[in-house]
């Protein structure tokens, strides 16, 4: 499974959790069918070192990735790959909370959300300063 999260214009919609299998399609399908003019798509970005590659396994997010990556390619969007620490940071709880009807279904929601604020913060801060309340 992994989070889902959008910011549309006026919006952001929490998709929840997606089964890794279906990522592509139904990603592809919810942008299409949404006719955004600027598409940014924003992952996580896997940090796995020497110390770490015995215990960290992450086979199907790398995937999932991956297909986030092609489907960014097939419809001329804009792909970011971020730290997770950077997104926490940028788009911790507390930034969340002030964004209109805010409620994450689950962590990988949550998670999913700090991306699109960090993405926000960094490519389009005018449009996130209109959106989310001070």
């Amino acid at each position: 499974m992994t989070g889902i999260a959008m910011f549309y214009v006026d919006h952001f919609t929490l998709l929840d959790q997606w089964p890794a299998d279906t990522v592509g399609d139904r990603l592809r399908r919810t942008l299409e069918i949404s006719h955004v003019r600027q598409i940014i798509i924003a992952c996580e970005r896997y940090n796995v070192g020497g110390s770490t590659v015995k215990k960290t396994r992450q086979p199907q997010a790398e995937r999932v990735i991956g297909v986030a990556e092609d489907v960014a390619q097939a419809l001329n969007a804009q792909f970011l790959l971020q730290n997770a620490s950077d997104a926490k940071k940028i788009g911790s709880d507390k930034a969340l909370k002030r964004v209109p009807g805010f409620a994450p279904p689950s962590i990988h929601a949550h998670n999913a959300a700090s991306q699109v604020y960090a993405a926000l913060a960094r490519l389009l801060p005018k449009v996130l300063d209109q959106f989310v309340p001070v």
